[in-house]
């Protein structure tokens, strides 16, 4: 089953880069770095939890990064989960490839999700399934992000100038874990 999984993700990650190269590549988009600055958006709120505990709510927030003076408004989408072990890290971690990424034509978004808090003394008394109840939630803020994306860009005039049909998770360390579990 688990190679199942990983071949399904690796389809999954080629039938995305296919579709995103079949958007209007001219002038190298997409594959280089063709426009020189970036407009970045920050702390643009898509939704709120509860933590762990279920006693405080947490507000997410999303920083976006789009290509500036950049006509084109059918962009790809790239949603990237910063790294740090699902108790620590942040959305601004991933700034420098959201800039990378927004240079080359993309729409590059860093978000924030909810952390497990290693201060809460319950939680060691069964830190797995901790762990496993956080990956959980952190896909239910993945998730929210791209609800939000997309509906920003259907019922919100496409602020962003994104195609909402065409979003790309992805991460680093634990970020890269959730975008595989939610793909």
């Amino acid at each position: 089953i688990l190679m199942k999984k990983i071949y399904f993700n690796l389809l999954f990650a080629i039938g995305i880069t296919a579709n995103s190269f079949a958007q209007d590549c001219s002038g190298n988009r997409f594959s280089e770095q063709i426009f020189t600055d970036v407009s970045t958006t920050l702390n643009v709120k898509y939704g709120s939890a509860l933590n762990q505990t279920g006693t405080t709510t947490v507000e997410l927030f999303l920083d976006i990064y789009t290509p500036s003076g950049d006509m084109y408004n059918d962009r790809p989408v790239v949603l990237l989960a910063h790294g740090g072990s699902f108790i620590g890290g942040s959305k601004s971690d991933m700034a420098d490839m959201c800039e990378n990424l927004a240079k080359m034509g993309y729409v590059a978004v860093s978000m924030q999700y909810r952390l497990l808090d290693i201060a809460d003394p319950t939680l060691f008394v069964n830190i797995g399934l901790g762990f496993q109840k956080e990956v959980v939630r952190a896909m239910h803020d993945m998730k929210a992000a791209i609800r939000f994306l997309r509906k920003s860009a259907i019922d919100n005039g496409n602020p962003y100038g994104i195609n909402p049909d065409l979003i790309i998770v992805g991460g680093s360390s634990a970020g890269a874990i959730l975008a595989n579990h939610v793909t």
